[in-house]
């Protein structure tokens, strides 16, 4: 049936069982049981024996509410051939990873925990790391324009061990960035490796998902966004949509080489004067249009992880909202 990236899987982790997207399967921990078929016989594998798994063995996969049998081949082509099945890679197109959308049942801004998404990845095929620049897009589809916006608190590319973070001389406390370091958080965004100082946006009209990202041009992010940019923002007193604050506290989750974001994510705001970015979708933003965040230059390796907190109300319903389905993108390159 061919795996896909919203599909659900059945994980057992501590003697209770929780659904995991496939899109996420960067979340399951080593220890984590599947439960797989072999010859009409049912068992338990750890996920870090998944790898080891005979070809047609079959796990329970749900898609739109159906069941149905998923074979290991068919977990491995999913995944571009990568045996280990954890990796993805987002060297060679923009990959679209399944999130969780909000639609707050009242108007205004929400003051929701912030979510995470994690993503083990590759970034090459040739070597163990590559140089160039991380890019996060997103896809405005929401049937109400402006539902569209989309926010995010804090950025961390961290190590195979996931307790160290990647990084380099000019980043020497780690790719960690916490976009609530300026304003109320006291730092001058124009001399900080930490916040958004090094982040730019595209400023055109975009309409087309599959281009490589860096073919458009960007300029640094600001206060404020206008329509088709990235911008700097709290409470932005949108109905609907909107976090109320981000995420930063000079002791915790601080950019710079602070906490390491949870991958299970349910991070407490700390406070409505608190920045974030998001993707301003209103005027002149029109329906399918695309907006590139790109980071600054980065050296990231094979079996890295990527984290992104994010947050805020997508939109009044599902209808006229926006989708945790194929509106988000990363990618990696220059």
């Amino acid at each position: 049936m061919g795996l896909q990236s919203s599909d659900l899987i059945l994980v057992e982790r501590g003697n209770t069982l929780y659904k995991q997207t496939f899109s996420g399967r960067a979340n399951i921990e080593s220890s984590d049981l599947l439960l797989v078929e072999r010859n009409n016989t049912l068992y338990k594998c750890t996920y870090s024996n998944w790898s080891s798994a005979n070809n047609s063995d079959l796990i329970l996969v749900e898609r739109g509410g159906t069941l149905y049998k998923e074979t290991k081949e068919g977990w491995v082509i999913a995944t571009g051939g990568d045996p280990a099945a954890t990796n993805i890679d987002i060297h060679s197109s923009n990959y679209s990873p399944t999130w969780t959308p909000v639609y707050p049942s009242s108007t205004g801004d929400i003051t929701d925990n912030w979510k995470v998404l994690s993503m083990k990845i590759n970034v090459t095929n040739s070597g163990v790391s590559s140089s160039g620049n991380l890019y996060i897009g997103l896809n405005a589809t929401a049937g109400t324009t402006y539902f569209s916006d989309f926010h995010i608190a804090a950025i961390q590319v961290l190590q195979e061990n996931l307790t160290s973070y990647r990084g380099d001389s000019t980043f020497s406390n780690g790719y960690d960035w916490n976009f609530g370091r300026g304003g109320a958080g006291g730092n001058d965004q124009s001399d900080d490796d930490y916040g958004y100082k090094h982040w730019e946006t595209t400023t055109t009209q975009i309409t087309n998902q599959n281009n490589d990202p860096w073919d458009y041009s960007y300029t640094a992010v600001g206060a404020g966004g206008t329509g088709r940019t990235w911008g700097v923002g709290h409470s932005t007193a949108t109905d609907y949509v909107g976090a109320d604050g981000g995420i930063y506290q000079p002791t915790d989750h601080s950019g710079g080489g602070g906490s390491i974001l949870s991958a299970s994510g349910n991070i407490s705001q700390t406070g409505s004067n608190i920045e974030y970015l998001y993707a301003e979708t209103s005027s002149p933003t029109a329906a399918g249009d695309f907006i590139w965040l790109k980071s600054p230059d980065i050296t990231i390796h094979n079996n890295d992880t990527i984290r992104i907190a994010y947050n805020g109300g997508n939109g009044q319903n599902s209808t006229s909202g926006l989708s945790g389905s194929q509106t988000l993108y990363v990618r990696f390159g220059s």
